[in-house]
């Protein structure tokens, strides 16, 4: 053998060896970088995946499909919001202290369907703007009982004579997704 078959083995064999290399640093770092809490899990979806571009209406409030725990996080989410919701439903005139809603959320917790029983389009399409960007329940679809606020926002942002909304909904499970 001579000297230039020797250098271009080494120099095919350093080739491979670099490729095999980088190869297994590149699975490495996706192994280590891939979300590994919920919350992380959720910002990566958020970003990686495209937000719906239609929220779906539809308009079955079956009483077997709610479910308490996306309730609890609507709830939740209405109460943060009490002075858009608020004015969401100046556009509803003498709407119910209570309303069944439909929700359904796609996999990073953004919302792909809503509905209010008995709601006029324009306060559900206001109560839709606030709502689509919360973050709810990942794959969670069901109906919700809504305790919406009574009374009218006065110049300071607040109800007057308002209670404060009740909070307990009974034991409640975590939700983990499909």
């Amino acid at each position: 053998m001579s000297q230039d078959e020797n250098n271009s083995m080494l120099y095919g064999a350093t080739a491979v060896a670099a490729v095999i290399l980088i190869f297994t640093l590149f699975q490495a770092k996706a192994y280590f970088a891939k979300p590994s809490t919920e919350s992380e899990l959720v910002h990566h979806l958020r970003t990686t995946t495209e937000a719906p571009k239609d929220i779906e209406n539809i308009r079955d409030f079956m009483e077997s499909d709610r479910d308490l725990v996306l309730e609890q996080h609507v709830m939740d989410r209405l109460r943060e919001m009490d002075e858009p919701v608020r004015a969401c439903l100046t556009r509803w005139p003498s709407h119910p202290r209570n309303a069944k809603t439909r929700i359904k959320t796609d996999p990073a917790g953004r919302l792909t369907a809503f509905a209010i029983q008995d709601a006029p389009p324009n306060a559900e399409r206001c109560m839709i703007t606030f709502l689509k960007n919360s973050v709810l329940p990942r794959h969670a679809t069901g109906v919700v009982h809504l305790e919406l606020p009574e009374g009218q926002v006065t110049s300071t942002g607040t109800a007057p004579n308002n209670p404060p909304a009740r909070r307990d909904t009974g034991p409640t499970e975590i939700y983990w997704g499909e």
